[in-house]
């Protein structure tokens, strides 16, 4: 059976990770265990260097990050692209969403060539700047099986996701990341940026999740 570890760092408060845990376990319908890292050699170092991010780069189960408290959800944001770690996040933001009646809707970002998210996926010789955004609503939408679920909006850089998603009154926001089991490997710019900088509850969704 899946369960929910609601893991707590050396010098972190526990409310905001109980009351979170709480809330999913009931909307989610699975059952919680409460993880407090104590102070060991292994642990403290694995701590201070940040166990979020140990687990992050792990690249096994999504992971939740908790700037403040989760106990009631009814918009989902997804930062999309077209990559498979984007459509995973997708999928695993569905099945909250459903469990947890909310809202789901994907937003994606458009730059320049020296922004952060230049649509290499179109042939923008045939296409005028105007006719960019639906061309890439209508591409991530195919990707996904769905209509009507994605916005399109110009960003240079990652933070302007996470003002797009605080716009639309997204009460979570989740991503996809590229990590896998070792630390060799990025996690991806925008998780790098928004788990650094985001005040939204934060979900990441490694590439090979499964919901």
């Amino acid at each position: 059976m899946a369960r929910l570890l609601a893991a707590v760092g050396l010098g972190e408060t526990l409310e905001p990770v109980v009351a979170t845990a709480r809330y999913l376990q009931g909307g989610l319908g699975m059952p919680a265990e409460l993880l407090h890292v104590v102070p060991s050699a292994y642990f403290e170092a694995l701590a201070r260097g940040g166990l979020a991010r140990y687990l992050l780069h792990r690249g096994e189960v999504p992971v939740l990050l908790l700037p403040k408290a989760l106990v009631g959800v009814k918009r989902i944001a997804v930062g999309l692209d077209d990559s498979p770690a984007s459509l995973a996040a997708f999928r695993v933001a569905e099945a909250w969403g459903k469990a947890l009646g909310a809202e789901v809707f994907g937003l994606h970002l458009v730059s320049g060539e020296r922004g952060c998210c230049f649509p290499t996926y179109l042939d923008l010789n045939r296409l005028s700047l105007s006719q960019v955004p639906e061309a890439a609503k209508a591409h991530l939408e195919g990707l996904l099986k769905a209509t009507g679920v994605v916005e399109v909006a110009p960003g240079e850089r990652e933070l302007d996701l996470l003002r797009l998603a605080q716009a639309r009154g997204a009460d979570l926001l989740v991503l996809g990341s590229k990590a896998r089991s070792t630390w060799r490997h990025r996690l991806g710019r925008m998780v790098e940026v928004l788990v650094q900088e985001s005040p939204l509850p934060l979900l990441v969704v490694p590439e090979a999740a499964v919901w």
